[in-house]
């Protein structure tokens, strides 16, 4: 939330410089430090002339009520209630600022008072002075405003006290009549501020306009434009002076850009007919890279269709051979021992099989990818108690793709699962295989142990194995024109993406190729 604040102030800022020129920017930073500081000394004047006239006109009231009390004594003593009025009306009438007056007897009654009506009940109580005291003073705040109350002891308090209160009227008006006359003075200040202003900005903004127009003509492409700046000597002249030995430098130096960039058109060509013998000898290498693995899947192809064909069924006469001789009724003995190997005979016979379809699955190119993903994966998890989930989308049924990329595809998933089943330590994996219109998308994902992909470089014996298992399913990728990413963590897994590219005429109907068979 704060950053937001921050950001739609920024752009308020923004918007608002922006929004006038330099002129009216200086005109107004001027204006505004004038207001400013006139503001501060305003409020600083009217604090310090409040301050002042109040303490005045408390010892207004604190001297006008010791005049009373000096003066009402005898009428106290005498019961001299006429005295005591004519001295309170002269008192209302000599001195504009009093409020009220009134006199109370030791007991708190009213012997005189200025109000007509009688003394309100709360304003007998609301200060009271002790004997000892020559006066006290308290504010009291009413509907008319702030009242200084003075209380003085008539007699030291034998005759009473005397209440007098003064109201702020008079102050407030003279605070505001010198706040007027000051607020005058800030105001004549800021107008001679904003004439000042206005001729500095129109000296300084004539040569920043010129050096604005000969930039453009030079954005333009005209050189040879130069700025006139000599009436000026002082650093604005300064600034005209070195802005043409720019120019001048300028000048120099395109006209050295310029037979630079003929030469290095030249060598362009020379590095474009490089490049173009460069790229020639890597088509030529991606090919014979290309042929290397075809060949080395026809060997696979070959030693697949051998150990099936021929030592498969070698191992099975073996094995009947075996099962006559266990059947001979004299020789226990000799009947546990055929048993015995009659067992590892069917488990070098099923080892062989599994090589035969690792080398090169049957199934793949008779039935296509799918069929052969199906029957890998199950086999795979018996093989390696692992619980492997395939999911296949966008295959219609008997579509085909081409064979070398199905075989790579095959591969790849070959290779990640056998990863898995040897270095992830995982319970389940996870195989996603979609065609898209012109796309295939592999996904192959467990919950295993994980690893750093940047740091498969160190090199324990393991490390190094899977490094080598992914080296190669990058280079099949590659082949194809696809992209191979890893993601993976230590404790999180790994997950590996496969993105091929499928060219519209390599779709088929299965049935459409001639398939090689081999042993599975």
């Amino acid at each position: 939330m704060t950053g937001r604040v921050q950001a739609t102030l920024r752009r308020m800022v923004k918007f608002l410089f922006n929004l006038v020129g330099l002129r009216f920017k200086v005109m107004g930073i001027i204006l505004l430090v004038v207001l400013i500081f006139g503001g501060i000394a305003v409020w600083q004047v009217r604090q310090s002339a409040v301050a002042t006239f109040r303490r005045q006109l408390d010892n207004q009231g604190i001297s006008a009520a010791q005049d009373v009390a000096a003066s009402s004594v005898d009428y106290i003593y005498t019961n001299n209630v006429f005295g005591l009025y004519q001295l309170v009306q002269e008192t209302l009438k000599y001195n504009r600022d009093v409020r009220y007056v009134f006199i109370l007897s030791p007991n708190g009654r009213v012997l005189i008072s200025s109000f007509g009506q009688g003394v309100p009940v709360e304003l007998l109580t609301a200060n009271r002075v002790d004997p000892s005291e020559r006066d006290h003073l308290q504010l009291l705040r009413t509907g008319d405003g702030l009242i200084h109350d003075v209380a003085v002891p008539v007699d030291e308090g034998r005759a009473g006290t005397v209440r007098l209160g003064l109201s702020e009227k008079t102050l407030w008006l003279t605070v505001g009549g010198l706040i007027h006359r000051l607020l005058l003075t800030v105001l004549v200040a800021a107008c001679l501020g904003l004439l000042a202003a206005w001729v500095l900005t129109v000296l300084l903004s004539r040569p920043i306009l010129a050096l604005a127009r000969a930039a453009r003509s030079i954005g333009e492409g005209n050189l040879e434009c130069r700025v006139s700046l000599d009436w000026a000597q002082d650093e604005i002249g300064q600034l005209g002076l070195t802005f043409n030995q720019m120019m001048d430098s300028l000048q120099d130096y395109h006209q050295k850009v310029r037979a630079f960039s003929r030469e290095l058109l030249e060598r362009n060509k020379e590095l474009q007919r490089v490049s173009e013998e460069l790229k020639r000898k890597e088509e030529l290498r991606s090919y014979l890279l290309g042929r290397l693995i075809t060949a080395q899947e026809e060997e696979r192809h070959r030693i697949a269709r051998e150990l099936h064909d021929q030592t498969s069924q070698s191992l099975t006469s073996l094995m009947v051979g075996l099962k006559n001789a266990e059947a001979a009724p004299d020789m226990a003995a000799v009947r546990r021992n055929i048993a015995e190997l009659r067992a590892r005979t069917d488990g070098i016979l099923e080892e062989v099989h599994n090589l035969a379809l690792e080398l090169r699955p049957r199934v793949l190119d008779d039935l296509g990818l799918p069929a052969a993903l199906q029957r890998y994966c199950r086999e795979s998890a018996e093989r390696y108690g692992l619980d492997i989930d395939l999911h296949l989308d966008g295959f219609a049924e008997g579509e085909r793709m081409s064979p070398e990329l199905e075989n790579t595809l095959f591969r790849v998933i070959q290779e990640g699962i056998t990863n898995v089943a040897k270095h992830a330590r995982a319970k389940n994996v996870s195989v996603i295989l979609e065609r898209k219109e012109n796309r295939a998308l592999v996904i192959v994902e467990d919950d295993g142990c994980g690893f750093e992909p940047d740091r498969m470089r160190t090199a324990s014996s393991a490390a190094a194995e899977r490094k080598l298992g992914l080296f190669g399913m990058q280079e099949r990728i590659a082949l194809v024109e696809g992209r191979m990413t890893i993601e993976s963590e230590p404790g999180g897994g790994t997950t590996l993406y496969f993105d091929v590219p499928v060219a519209k005429n390599e779709g088929g109907k299965q049935g459409d190729e001639d398939p090689n068979p081999v042993g599975g």
